[in-house]
């Protein structure tokens, strides 16, 4: 499976995070959601502005991090449509465009909920692995690989249906309305990203090999 530096991607010092949230204007009650990949419409970005909308909850602040596909790139039609879609919102919806990734840890330590909204087969969102190392509970979907890594001990997890704009609304109400719940998908995110560290690759790899040479060898 895939792993991450955790030793990188970690909650960074309070004054950090004032200084961002000043930075992008944020109050210390808003609520911050918050969305880090590609934009493009197989992320179910869409999808995700119109949950925030139907929440009626002006402290909910969404911030989508990424670019249609690398640095330096300028805006698709995609990106233009949903910006033109924020703008009508109730929620202020702030767009940052690229974010190296050693600045990730900051982002992620001033965000309430990490999102990953996807509607595609995602093969393995590293982003989630980076979110729950921060400590941030996760919304994601059953789509492809996420379920592999997106423990429900640190998650929830809904369906890309035809439902997927309410399920993500009642998945984001629950931890939001409900603290104790929130707080403890928070305290276990950071256990399960440990699984995924970068060190342990080499010996989940060599205890894999290990496994079907034995079995190899029985024949």
């Amino acid at each position: 499976k895939n792993t991450i530096d955790t030793e990188k991607f970690i909650r960074r010092p309070e004054a950090e995070v004032d200084k961002l949230k000043e930075q992008y204007g944020f109050k210390s009650d808003d609520i911050i959601v918050t969305y880090c990949g590609r934009l493009c419409s197989d992320k179910g970005i869409v999808h995700l502005l119109k949950a925030v909308e139907m929440m009626h909850d002006d402290r909910i602040k969404l911030l989508i991090i990424g670019t249609p596909a690398y640095q330096g790139v300028k805006d698709d039609s995609f990106v233009r449509n949903i910006k033109k879609l924020a703008q009508k919102m109730s929620n202020e919806v702030i767009f940052t465009g690229y974010i190296p990734q050693s600045q990730l840890p900051v982002y992620y330590s001033m965000t309430s909920v990490f999102v990953l909204p996807s509607i595609c087969n995602e093969a393995a969102g590293n982003v989630i692995i980076e979110a729950m190392s921060c400590g941030l509970p996760v919304v994601s979907t059953t789509q492809g690989g996420i379920p592999e890594y997106a423990d429900k001990k640190a998650s929830l997890l809904v369906a890309a249906d035809a439902n997927i704009e309410m399920s993500l609304h009642d998945a984001l109400s629950k931890l939001i309305n409900n603290p104790d719940i929130k707080r403890s998908l928070s305290i276990n995110a950071r256990n399960v990203a440990l699984q995924y560290d970068k060190y342990h690759y080499y010996t989940n790899f060599k205890a894999l090999i290990d496994h079907y040479l034995k079995e190899y060898n029985k024949r």
